[in-house]
């Protein structure tokens, strides 16, 4: 690597970490340990690394994700797989791409685009999926024709159609996406994002069907609930339906919704639930339940529906999810739930006239964190905000979009601009341009990191959470093992490389 480049990932580093100084000494060592790493990979020596031995550790890497994937549904509750897929996902997609692109041969090129796919589609991640969709097109383009080039294509396709018809979470998401695109009813905004909290519940999956939830209680505390958070705007209204049955039928099931006005201080509690044949409401606190409703649907199901709207004159962070048993005690009371929806307004039946689409939910989220992300590089410019503030300057400055609060920017440039200001976000623009131009200046099948890392941080932000920023600076010094634009025909008579 040339001297100027090492100054300029040096100097880069430098600009980003400036940012954090006066963070916590803790938080100050991490970054400063993380830019350390980047510069120390993107100088890695590629001399005396035998290409093969890195394609085969990159394709033990790639198989081992995949076993390890399915560990997530166990309890539908695994650390990362379940409740952070993307950042899961995010780790696969530089090693896939790295291992196709340093493959000579082309079966091992579809063998490691084929695993990459695997163990994204196990954890439920489509944009991941996309990108490195994206970055193996680039791929195919740069480095096969004719024949070949459809053969790979058809490989690649056949194989994750394959696993997408196999992995009931990854069919599940496929199906909501083409139920957004045709969906031609009214168009209820769901506001739930990612998993619920079970607090005080066992949760699982009932035999038979990936629809219906089972909670348990495990305490005696009667609020125990599987809850989602949701941000109740001064004036808005609300729409919560649900339906659900009890196990036993002298159990006191229903819904459960909590929160605290940031100015005043009051509880905010609105609360459903069965008494007998009867079912009760509650609401208490800068809140106004607007209507509500329990319909019996048979096979001892219900489907509960309540309308509310928010008295407080400022936004509240609410809590709202089904509960089990809102009697003290009764620990291991069951119930079981299916179809809970939140939309914004009021609707004034008890009929949800659309499935609220989680592609859209995701897509309204990432507007707002848009939006919040640019208003807190506006309002600090230069240095930004901090580390690990986007959750709660979210929630002091919500962007009106009604939704949950994200815990980032869902953008790689965003997130550097609100974390780190303008020092920070151009310091990390010089490391990855740098590392950018050197890839190219080796090699111009580079491009094929450069897309699957743009692909998979415009609607994320996976950068570092996924490790991706260690692998895009190593692959920059590994492309040294592609002089130029190499065809397999044509990497097999070089002398000297190992074929896989």
């Amino acid at each position: 690597m040339s001297v100027t480049a090492i100054i300029c990932l040096v100097v880069g580093a430098v600009m980003w970490v400036a940012p954090v100084i006066d963070d916590a000494s803790t938080t100050l060592a991490g970054e400063a340990v993380q830019a350390c790493l980047i510069v120390l990979s993107a100088l890695l020596s590629t001399r005396r690394i035998e290409r093969r031995a890195i394609v085969i550790g990159l394709l033990i890497g790639l198989a081992a994700l995949v076993a390890f994937a399915p560990i997530g549904y166990v309890g539908q509750r695994a650390s990362g797989w379940s409740s952070h897929p993307n950042i899961w996902a995010g780790m696969m997609i530089l090693p896939t791409l790295l291992a196709a692109s340093l493959a000579g041969r082309q079966t091992v090129s579809a063998l490691a685009v084929v695993l990459g796919i695997a163990a994204i589609l196990l954890t439920g991640s489509r944009g991941q999926l996309a990108a490195v969709v994206a970055g193996g097109l680039v791929l195919v383009l740069a480095r096969y024709a004719g024949r070949r080039r459809r053969q790979l294509i058809l490989v690649i396709f056949c194989g994750a159609s394959l696993l997408a018809a196999i992995a009931p979470r990854s069919r599940a998401l496929i199906q909501d996406s083409l139920a957004t695109i045709f969906d031609k009813g009214a168009g209820h905004v769901n506001l739930v994002q990612g998993g619920g909290d079970a607090l005080h519940v066992e949760r699982s999956v009932r035999q038979g069907t990936g629809a219906t939830m089972v909670l348990a209680k495990t305490s005696a505390e009667p609020w125990a609930r599987l809850q989602y958070p949701l941000i109740l705007q001064p004036g808005s209204s609300y729409s919560i339906s649900v339906d659900l049955r009890a196990q036993d039928g002298s159990d006191r099931p229903g819904l459960w919704g909590t929160g605290r006005d940031p100015v005043t201080r009051e509880d905010v509690v609105v609360r459903v639930h069965k008494e007998g044949a009867l079912w009760l409401t509650q609401a208490s606190g800068p809140v106004e339940l607007l209507s509500w409703s329990a319909e019996a649907e048979g096979d001892d199901w219900w489907h509960l529906h309540l309308a509310v709207r928010s008295a407080s004159t400022a936004p509240v962070w609410w809590y709202m999810g089904p509960t089990p048993d809102q009697t003290e005690g009764n620990v291991g009371a069951t119930i079981e739930f299916r179809d809970l929806q939140f939309a914004l307004g009021s609707v004034v039946s008890s009929e949800v006239t659309t499935r609220p689409s989680l592609a859209t939910t995701q897509a309204l989220a990432r507007r707002s964190a848009f939006t919040a992300a640019w208003k807190g590089f506006v309002a600090s410019p230069l240095s930004g905000q901090g580390t690990g503030r986007f959750a709660s300057y979210y929630r002091e400055n919500p962007p009106g979009q009604d939704v949950a609060v994200p815990n980032h920017a869902h953008n790689w440039l965003l997130q550097a601009l609100f974390e780190r200001g303008a020092i920070g976000a151009a310091g990390l623009v010089l490391v990855l341009g740098t590392l950018t131009l050197k890839g190219l200046q080796s090699s111009p099948i580079f491009w094929v990191l450069i897309i699957g890392l743009a692909a998979s941080n415009l609607f994320d932000s996976v950068l570092f959470s996924s490790g991706q920023v260690f692998v895009f600076a190593a692959g920059s010094s590994l492309s040294a093992l592609y002089p130029g634009r190499i065809t397999p025909t044509e990497t097999q008579r070089v002398s000297g490389e190992a074929s896989g």
